[in-house]
Order: C-alpha cells, then sequence, then structure tokens
C-alpha cells in the first residue's frame, strides 16, 4: 500500500513514508537505529508504461538523502569492541597460564599452579566467545552494508519501457518533508523530463 500515488506521461510514480511498524518488519531489531536517530524512510515504487527510457537520480529528488553507507554504519554492532575484548581476555589467559607453569619453579610453591592454570582456562574460553562474537558481528555487518547497497536509492536508475523500480530513500528528520519533487529525464534527450509533486501530508496522519 501506497500513500501516494500520481501518474504522468504514462510514468507512474506511488510512495509511502514507512510507519514504526513498517520499520521494524523490514529491518527488525536494527530499527531501534531510526528511533534513537530520527530517521524517516521512504518507499519509492516507480513504473515505466511509457515507450521511452528514462533516468532516477537521487540528485533529481527534492530532498536531502542519507548515503546508504551512513545509514549502514548506524545500524552496525561494534564488532571491534568484541575484537579488543578477545585480545584483552587472549593476553591475560596466556599470561596466567604461563604463570600458573613457571610460578611454581620460581617461587616453590603449588598455590600459583592450582591458581594461575584454571584462571588461564576461564580466560581462553571468554577469548574463543568474543572472537566468535566479533566475527558474526562482522558477517552481519557486511550484510546489512550489501543489503543497503541494493534497497537503497543511491546511483542513477535507469527505467526501460515496461520497467519497474523499487527501492528506499533515507531522510534525516530535520531535512524530512512531506511535499517535494522528482523529476525523471528521459535518457536520450535530457530536455524532455517528467515532473512529479509528491504529498505524503496524508501518510504523516497514518503513521
Amino acid at each position: 500500500h501506497c500513500a501516494h500515488r500520481d501518474t504522468e506521461k504514462n510514468v507512474i510514480v506511488q510512495a509511502k513514508l514507512l510507519s514504526q511498524e513498517d520499520k521494524r518488519a523490514l529491518f527488525g531489531d536494527r530499527s531501534t537505529s531510526f528511533n534513537n536517530n530520527d530517521i524517516q524512510v521512504i518507499r519509492l515504487s516507480i513504473n515505466n508504461v511509457s515507450d521511452v527510457k528514462y533516468l532516477l537520480s537521487p540528485a533529481d529528488i527534492d530532498l536531502s538523502i542519507i548515503p546508504y553507507h551512513d545509514v549502514a554504519q548506524l545500524m552496525k554492532t561494534s564488532s571491534a569492541s568484541s575484537l579488543g575484548k578477545g585480545v584483552i581476555s587472549g593476553a591475560a589467559g596466556a599470561g596466567a597460564i604461563g604463570w600458573g607453569v613457571t610460578g611454581p619453579m620460581l617461587c616453590q610453591s603449588m598455590t600459583i599452579a592450582y591458581v594461575c592454570i584454571p584462571l588461564g582456562a576461564v580466560a581462553a574460553v571468554l577469548t574463543f566467545a568474543f572472537f566468535g562474537s566479533s566475527i558474526k558481528s562482522m558477517i552481519m555487518n557486511r550484510r546489512i552494508s550489501k543489503d543497503l547497497r541494493e534497497k537503497a536509492l543511491h546511483n542513477k536508475v535507469i527505467i526501460t519501457s515496461g520497467g519497474h523500480y523499487e527501492g528506499l530513500i533515507f531522510v534525516n528528520s530535520i531535512d524530512y518533508k512531506s511535499q517535494f519533487s522528482i523529476t525523471m529525464h528521459e535518457k536520450c534527450n535530457k530536455k524532455n523530463s517528467v515532473i512529479f509533486d509528491v504529498d505524503l501530508k496524508d501518510n504523516e496522519l497514518l503513521k
């Protein structure tokens, strides 16, 4: 369902401002990133049933669009934090085990071995856990970047005759406006353009 629909020169443009429920359905738990950073998400759908090719560019949309990689950065988990904890835990574990082996010989006390070696073993387990969490986080972060690159409008798009485009636009709430224009230029004749005046004011009332 799209809140706005307009047709010009046999090109159909539909747009919708995503609600919090829409964001949760689309991005899952990571939708909280948009709530905390106050980002608006617009779904854009275009059907070209004309007999010419049109170019759609982010620069021709009358909004301050956030680059997809900036959005991805907001949604990423901190893999560096887990990696750092793993390095610290690993160093501590190695030190504890090393002291547990050499300590009794230097101090002639087996108590050191009984204390340090188990502590080192625990630290080693924690190290694997931290590194495992870090690797999982890095994999998820790569997937987020890939998904956003595919879904967000960030480059010029050629919509052929009979073609369809669907993508997302991200805008800071402070820059968002419910009424904006979308200009599309004919691929082989830039002077021939079609302009759509999008109005999502009623859509805001439904959020």
